[in-house]
């Protein structure tokens, strides 16, 4: 009968909810859903991710990490389907790295600083590089600076859905990156990526059903290390396919139209500046593969000038030139 219960003990399955202390034994083995090499690092021992760990109950997602950082960045990115993200961080608002995502586009950021726990949150992005705290989110950090140890976080679905609540098949993708300070690049991902260049492309990730039959109810009795799955993105090279302007030459009252598609997701702005280089206006895009995008804007106060119409994302910009002329 003991050998029964200790066995009983060892298995944990959603729902399950997490004391969120740091301290991540409060996970089971059951839901390690990471495991990553403890030398595996480009940047040693200090700086190393061991294992991310995940599971739920019916309100709420549960993240914990295994880890060492010293002078640096831990964060996990959560996308959950399609919910609103960003698809790179170096423009954001808070802990701005660089990196991009290829096969996910992250709702939410966990981040921490040198684990030290007052530099550290959940925040929710809200894309083109904003974010704002996530309400009724729960964070501690129990490890030190240059000391392995542990990272919790809660995540309410309630606040991680613009509507409100779980969205029917959610899926969750997550990834867990150290990184350098403002916009730099990466030492380690769980699971691994080739972390060379800038900016760094994540095109690998767990992927995991969170309401599997679509109910929109949480699903459970899961356990998550049997439900999770490695997933890899193919990378491609970034490039701006299309970039055209309706008219190079216009008259006071007509209109613009600046078509462009590029072979990456990704998040930007389309903006519109005078030869001086002051910003008139910017509308904010969100591309998907090899779409191509229109985007308008009106000329009817441009006086006559040169104007540039630039596309910037996190790593890219383009410009091109128009001309407004007297009526």
């Amino acid at each position: 009968m003991l050998s029964i219960l200790l066995a009983i003990s060892l298995v944990s399955v959603t729902y399950h909810t997490i004391t969120v202390d740091g301290e991540i034994e409060d996970f089971s083995s059951d839901e390690l859903i990471i495991p990553d090499s403890p030398s595996d690092s480009r940047w040693g021992s200090m700086n190393e991710i061991f294992n991310i760990y995940l599971t739920w109950d019916s309100t709420t997602l549960y993240v914990g990490a295994d880890y060492v950082v010293q002078y640096n960045a831990l964060l996990i990115a959560v996308d959950f389907g399609d919910a609103p993200g960003d698809y790179g961080l170096n423009d954001l608002d808070w802990y701005p790295r660089n990196f991009s995502f290829r096969g996910m586009k992250p709702r939410i950021l966990i981040a921490v600083w040198n684990s030290d726990q007052p530099t550290g949150g959940v925040r929710k992005l809200l894309g083109n590089g904003r974010t704002e705290v996530l309400s009724g989110a729960n964070f501690v950090v129990g490890a030190r600076s240059g000391v392995r140890g542990g990272l919790e976080a809660s995540i309410p679905f309630s606040s991680a859905f613009s509507s409100g609540r779980l969205e029917p098949g959610a899926t969750v993708k997550i990834v867990a990156l150290i990184a350098g300070g403002d916009n730099s690049t990466g030492g380690d991902a769980a699971p691994d990526n080739q972390l060379i260049g800038a900016p760094n492309v994540i095109n690998r990730f767990a992927e995991i059903p969170v309401d599997s039959d679509s109910d929109g109810v949480a699903d459970e009795g899961v356990m998550p290390d049997s439900a999770v799955q490695i997933v890899e993105i193919p990378p491609i090279s970034l490039k701006l396919t299309a970039f055209d302007l309706s008219k190079r030459i216009l008259r006071p009252g007509d209109g613009l139209t600046v078509s462009f598609a590029f072979t990456e997701n990704l998040d930007g702005t389309v903006n519109l500046y005078d030869e001086a280089g002051n910003k008139i206006d910017s509308k904010d895009f969100s591309a998907e593969p090899d779409d191509t995008l229109n985007v308008t804007f009106s000329t009817d106060a441009l006086p006559p000038g040169i104007y540039f119409i630039e596309i910037k994302t996190a790593n890219f910009v383009d410009r091109k030139t128009f001309a407004v002329v007297k009526p």
